[in-house]
């Protein structure tokens, strides 16, 4: 055998032991994140709007979750619409048959998340609680880890980042920054942890009934924001800017307004809401130029990450409520 040969089969074996470790080391993360991951039972009784004197009866839905470290110790993140008119929650670790009490400590119906609080203080034990990543890029691959219909156990869900945008979330209508995965997310995933690299990216939260393999997880962005107001006490949710708008897309429309007519930025505000962060200080009329410092474009988006473009929404919603964020308008 030659020099070469004996070098190339070498390569060969080092590559092959070098991929055999990859795969246990990403099959003991799994493992490991596997522990970590709740199934959530409600008992709801919703109130009856029609007959006010009564409730509609009571109600079981199941839902998922997972263990993350807050500063009072291990809880469950979950959706919101999971323990909605809630009069009895249990959760059960994956791996586990005993089932254990929980408590609502916090809940955000504005970004559908809910914050459970064990009772029993060995629920935690052994399980390592997941840290809270960042937002994935488009062609990141995910796993959805949940307990959907179809089983009783714990399913695994594969595939990868679609799409991110502002999409109005079923359980508020509310326009918040959502992630579109193609891995399978149905009825019983909803709270479910949406994992890469052993790190929580996302919560899954809903699917499009009208298209294939379109699932929705609620971005690490939106899931930060949450855990930061429940650590500090507040619940005042995700401000708004208080403005309709109207994109300046059409050159003759700008013209009619002074603007240059070869410039793409800008949107024209058609009403502001009484009340509202922007009551009293822009008005109708107003051409928005620069929102917290970033220039809007005539389409009504600014630029997010490189190469990506988002609504403005997200400027104002990622902020507390509470913060100051400069504007630009032109007037008049």
């Amino acid at each position: 055998m030659s020099d070469d040969t004996k070098k190339g089969t070498n390569a060969e074996l080092t590559e092959r032991r070098g991929s055999i470790a990859e795969r246990r080391d990403r099959s003991g993360l799994m493992q490991s994140m596997l522990r970590s991951v709740v199934k959530v039972m409600t008992t709801s009784d919703a109130p009856d709007y029609e007959q006010p004197w009564q409730t509609e009866g009571p109600d079981a839905a199941v839902g998922s979750g997972a263990i993350v470290m807050t500063s009072r110790g291990p809880r469950v993140l979950t959706n919101a619409h999971v323990v909605q008119n809630q009069v009895y929650i249990e959760v059960r670790r994956y791996g586990k048959s005993r089932k254990f009490e929980a408590v609502v400590e916090g809940v955000g119906h504005v970004c559908d998340l809910a914050l459970l609080k064990i009772k029993d203080s060995g629920f935690a034990k052994g399980a390592p609680a997941f840290p809270i990543g960042d937002l994935p890029s488009l062609g990141d691959r995910v796993s959805a880890l949940g307990f959907p219909i179809g089983g009783e156990r714990l399913s695994i869900t594969e595939g990868i980042v679609s799409r991110i945008e502002i999409y109005p979330y079923a359980h508020s209508q509310r326009n918040l920054l959502a992630v579109q995965i193609d891995a399978a997310i149905n009825s019983g995933n909803s709270g479910g942890p949406v994992v890469k690299n052993g790190e929580i990216v996302g919560i899954a939260f809903e699917a499009l009934d009208e298209a294939e393999n379109v699932g929705y997880m609620i971005g690490a962005p939106v899931v930060k924001h949450f855990l930061r107001d429940i650590e500090q006490g507040v619940n005042d949710g995700f401000p708004d800017l208080g403005v309709v708008v109207q994109a300046l897309e059409s050159k003759a429309h700008r013209r009619s307004l002074g603007l240059s007519s070869k410039s793409h930025s800008g949107v024209l505000i058609t009403g502001v809401t009484h009340g509202s962060s922007a009551d009293g200080v822009l008005e109708e009329g107003d051409v928005l130029l620069t929102l917290d410092n970033k220039q809007v474009a005539a389409d009504g988006s600014v630029s997010f990450r490189k190469g990506e473009r988002i609504d403005m929404a997200h400027q104002v919603s990622k902020r507390h409520v509470g913060d100051s964020v400069p504007v630009k308008v032109y007037r008049d």
